[in-house]
């Protein structure tokens, strides 16, 4: 059985109690109905989601560590989904990401195998299924992956760690091949990859999280798809898993950073010129695996969700839109809980969660029933389709989330749910006029003495 933590460290874990949003807090936390447990491959280790079949449903793909498979998972919409089919990878794979690598229209899975040193490629098809679309080895290993398009030819890019010292970038050259590896000298174990815009110059920056050496090493991209020489920050004690995206409100994408060690949720602001701010360090209940950004409760402002792998929980932090948080929320999942994802799969314009239960064989699904009415065109949630909306729209459409909808299937299924102006339950540009319209119509719907 493979398992990530540090073994020196288990038995001196305390398991946190559950606890509650007290009287006097500024955000109404996440409410969670119920929850459905799917079983899929043996030691699942990672999951991603997407449209695989283009029925406008979320589906699910998950990494089984233990059996060397892929479960693909197809949503039958409603929150409900069909039975997980399995599709061979290489020997014990240990990441997956999910997009559309060879531009034809239908979201593809390239799976990071540890055990052989190699990324293999599901090739998808409007029907949601996938074929072996080929493989490549990576002569130091294969542990993280991450895609970005970053030299901006048009294909996407894979960057691979390799749990030692180091991170290729293969170059996309359509047709699922790849050009030979540029090597990135990274701090100890690298164990995880992110891309993301740190300074908001249109040029993917890759974040690397070293496991061993308890830092993130920062790499700012180069138009011409080079990297500078990286910044390494320390973050705290095991790092295992780092994520991009705008947690504080600020409109600029963040860093954070889970520590299995100290059981902390780590945050390294962004400022103006993608140059690094004070950490905001939150506590969490116990080995957190995975931290994701998601406006939870209807309010426009990030919240942030954790998977805590020794707990078995995941815990849920309103976030006020000053750089604090809630206290956390827990809500109980399945067995060892070790990748986390937000997307909304029952088609209500809220963000729902879902785990990858590692000692489980399961994917448990959280259903969000956050007491707030989505409005088709209010981008900004301020409960009507306004002059705010437009700017709230295009920032979704390419910034809102710390992504691009180049990079990956970010575009499904918005958090902030208001932005699919035409509801059709995607981000896409076509959201731009159908939001104008909806504005056009308020506005002559107006009675004449109204405040303009």
């Amino acid at each position: 059985m493979i398992r990530w933590h540090n073994p020196l460290f288990l038995g001196a874990l305390i398991l946190l109690g559950i606890t509650t949003i007290g009287a006097g807090e500024r955000r109404e936390a996440p409410v969670i109905d119920f929850e459905r447990s799917l079983t899929v491959g043996t030691e699942p280790l990672a999951l991603v989601v997407g449209d695989f079949n283009g029925d406008a449903n979320a589906d699910l793909a998950v990494a089984n560590s233990g059996d060397d498979s892929v479960s693909v998972i197809l949503s039958l919409g409603g929150g409900t989904f069909r039975a997980s089919v399995a599709y061979a990878t290489g020997h014990n794979p240990t990441a997956l990401a999910s997009a559309d690598v060879d531009n034809d229209g239908s979201p593809d899975l390239l799976v990071a195998s540890a055990g052989d040193a190699m990324v293999s490629v599901l090739a998808g098809s409007p029907s949601g299924h996938f074929s072996s679309a080929g493989s490549f080895r990576l002569a130091a290993g294969a542990r993280a992956l991450a895609l970005a398009d970053t030299d901006r030819d048009g294909w996407l890019d894979v960057a691979v760690s390799d749990g030692n010292h180091s991170v290729a970038i293969l170059r996309g050259q359509g047709q699922f091949r790849f050009a030979a590896a540029l090597g990135l000298s990274a701090g100890n174990a690298p164990n995880a990859l992110a891309f993301g815009d740190l300074d908001t110059d249109g040029v993917a920056d890759l974040v690397v999280a070293n496991n061993l050496g308890g830092s993130v090493s920062v790499f700012r991209g180069n138009p011409d798809g080079s990297f500078s020489p990286p910044e390494e920050v320390a973050v705290g004690a095991f790092p295992s898993s780092v994520t991009v995206a705008d947690a504080t409100a600020d409109r600029r994408p963040d860093i954070l950073v889970t520590n299995e060690l100290t059981d902390e949720l780590v945050i390294l602001p962004t400022g103006p010129d993608g140059g690094l701010a004070a950490a905001i360090v939150l506590a969490t209940a116990g080995v957190p695996e995975r931290a994701v950004v998601r406006d939870l409760n209807g309010d426009a402002i990030p919240d942030l969700a954790v998977a805590n792998s020794f707990s078995d929980t995941v815990s849920a932090y309103a976030g006020a839109g000053d750089e604090t948080f809630s206290e956390p929320i827990e809500f109980p999942v399945g067995t060892t809980p070790f990748d986390l994802v937000a997307v909304d799969f029952n088609g209500d314009g809220k963000a729902d969660l879902a785990t990858a239960n590692l000692d489980e064989d399961t994917v448990t699904v959280l259903l969000n029933t956050s007491d707030f009415a989505v409005i088709a065109g209010d981008a900004d949630s301020s409960g009507q389709v306004d002059g705010g909306d437009l700017a709230a729209t295009v920032e979704e459409l390419f910034d809102g989330d710390g992504n691009s909808l180049l990079h990956s299937s970010a575009g499904l299924f918005p958090a902030g749910a208001g932005v699919d102006a035409d509801g059709n339950r995607r981000i896409s540009a076509s959201d731009l006029p159908a939001n104008i319209r909806l504005r056009s119509a308020t506005a002559r719907s107006r009675p004449i003495d109204a405040a303009p």
